[in-house]
């Protein structure tokens, strides 16, 4: 069991341990936002919405 001993105390591997799920929380959202973005992007390249679909009134859009 002394194998498995961290040179840090207790004290402190409780507020790192903390620390590294809340980067990783932030890392996993920072990629699902990216992959989101690039499936958008793709998306909104292969399907063109019409603007009347936008506008309660197609004269708004055209003028």
């Amino acid at each position: 069991m002394e194998a498995f001993q961290l040179p840090l105390p207790a004290v402190w591997i409780e507020p790192i341990w903390l620390g590294v799920q809340i980067l990783l929380i932030l890392l996993a959202g920072y990629i699902a936002q990216r992959f989101v973005a690039k499936c958008l992007t793709r998306l909104g390249s292969v399907i063109r919405f019409p603007l009347s679909c936008c506008c309660r009134c197609e004269a708004a859009c055209a003028g």
